[in-house]
């Protein structure tokens, strides 16, 4: 079965549930490689049900409301794997200096027709230095996951 068939019905189910009163509270992105034909697919759906087939990249969270004027005024089709990275990286500073609950690592994963390959989390580097006031008491600076005073 292709990631496509997982999706609707994936998607199916949501907006039953949606009827129903009754939603899972996420967004959810599904991607993969048709081994046979090397067509991609990236699609995710709301909590509504709502599906967004075909995309060519997808925000979602936080992210939507952050970031998603960086990518379409930086996005293009011939965009190499590096510059993608970075874009990514640059949105990920945005978000780290906007949400204080954020944290500053991150981790990459590439899917391709050859396979999925996933790489070891790094802390962003320069997010901690444009560190201002990201919490509410001025003398202490969020970083990953503990306050430091």
């Amino acid at each position: 079965m292709h990631v496509e068939n997982y999706f609707s019905n994936f998607c199916s189910q949501q907006y039953y549930l949606r009827s129903k009163g009754k939603p899972y509270w996420v967004q959810t992105v599904m991607g993969g490689i048709n081994k046979k034909t090397k067509d991609h697919f990236l699609s995710y759906t709301d909590i509504y049900g709502t599906q967004f087939k075909n995309r060519n990249y997808v925000i979602t969270g936080l992210g939507l409301h952050y970031c998603q004027v960086l990518f379409e005024n930086h996005w293009r089709p011939d965009l190499s794997e590096q510059e993608a990275r970075k874009l990514m990286e640059d949105c990920l500073k945005i978000m780290f200096l906007r949400d204080k609950k954020a944290g500053d690592s991150v981790q990459f994963g590439l899917i391709t027709a050859d396979g999925v390959k996933i790489e070891e989390p790094y802390q962003l580097q320069g997010a901690q230095h444009d560190l201002k006031y990201v919490n509410d008491r001025p003398n202490e600076w969020y970083l990953g996951r503990r306050a430091i005073v």
